[in-house]
């Protein structure tokens, strides 16, 4: 925990970057999805959705800060898998951010936060892990919903790995930013935080 927060607030911390992204998205009612976004260097970038892994569409983002979608931008999508990347204009899309979309009435999906295993890294591997990528050398806790989980951390804290349950739909947290994606048989996911 110690060097969670050292991390957090160096200096260095400019060298752990995954470049422009969602840093967050929560859902307010509506339901509007609105998004943090972190790391355009210059003013004008692009935020694109994809659900179920179809492409939803861009739309424009006028520099760092949080970004609404309106509720009729989520019609008849309830329950389907989101994911939001930005770029810069002429650049490449940042890492994906992953939510579910949630039905009207619903703010948000409280994820609790399960008890840290021993550091491993070397434990049996069944193609449908989540590799889970921080910015910094740092061992912080995640939060996540499946007690009977698989975790694990890479011996040095970057990379956390568990085996969710067979289908439904799966999160993961971080300082109180959630991640939510439909976990299905012999899938596996990169997730960033």
């Amino acid at each position: 925990a110690d060097l969670s927060s050292i991390t957090a607030e160096s200096a260095s911390r400019l060298a752990w970057s995954w470049g422009p992204m969602v840093t967050s998205l929560r859902w307010t009612s509506g339901p509007c999805a609105v998004a943090d976004i972190a790391g355009l260097t210059t003013s004008e970038g692009v935020i694109g959705l994809w659900v179920d892994g179809w492409f939803l569409g861009e739309w424009s983002l006028n520099g760092d800060g949080p970004f609404g979608l309106p509720a009729a931008t989520w019609s008849g999508l309830e329950g389907r898998e989101l994911v939001a990347r930005v770029r810069p204009i002429d650049g490449s899309w940042g890492p994906p951010w992953r939510s579910t979309v949630l039905p009207e009435g619903y703010e948000s999906i409280a994820v609790s936060t399960q008890q840290r295993p021993p550091v491993r890294g070397d434990g049996p591997t069944s193609g449908k892990e989540i590799v889970m990528h921080v910015l910094g050398p740092a061992n912080p806790d995640i939060e996540i919903p499946q007690t009977a989980s698989v975790l694990e951390v890479d011996p040095l804290g970057l990379i956390f790995y568990f085996s969710p349950p067979p289908v439904e739909t799966s999160a993961v947290g971080l300082d109180g930013r959630v991640q939510r994606w439909w976990t299905e048989d012999g899938r596996a996911l990169d997730v960033y935080f």
